[in-house]
């Protein structure tokens, strides 16, 4: 898979997730996979991931982009014919689906058992987290009970 295949899958992903998966897949210790199995169904798609997404959390095992791939595979009619795509790091994997024409349905990144999911610098989609007030009020009142805590009459 050459890099401007994986810009174009980076570019397409889309979910909560997004920014993490276009990460890894556009980060230079990402390779191709060995894929015996490159085509499926989107029924067979939706039963593996959703099997996997009972079984992962019980093995301690991470994984990015599973729900909204279950979501996006719902969606589709069973017999839709999927093209997935395997791209490897030292210890994660992205499972990438394809639709025929060329679009990508969905990506899960997952990493080895007790392994957590990568960190990377900065998005890469251009999206830019905003801070919620609501969450800095929160922390701030939180500051201030602790604060006040210093002062309570221990006797």
């Amino acid at each position: 898979m050459a890099s401007s295949d994986r810009h174009r899958l980076a570019t397409q992903m889309q979910g909560k997730d997004r920014d993490l998966l276009a990460a890894f897949l556009l980060d230079n210790g990402t390779g191709v996979g060995l894929n015996p199995f490159p085509s499926t169904t989107a029924g067979a798609a939706r039963q593996n991931c959703a099997g996997l997404a009972f079984e992962y959390p019980i093995l301690g095992v991470q994984s990015a982009g599973l729900t909204c791939l279950l979501k996006a595979l719902t969606a589709l009619p069973p017999a839709t014919r999927l093209t997935r795509r395997i791209l490897r790091s030292a210890s994660h994997t992205c499972i990438v689906l394809m639709r025929e024409d060329g679009a990508c349905v969905g990506a899960y990144l997952y990493a080895k058992a007790g392994v957590p999911l990568p960190v990377f610098a900065c998005p890469t989609t251009g999206s830019t987290p905003r801070k919620s007030r609501g969450r800095q009020s929160t922390a701030r009142r939180q500051l201030t009970a602790q604060q006040l805590d210093l002062f309570v009459d221990v006797a």
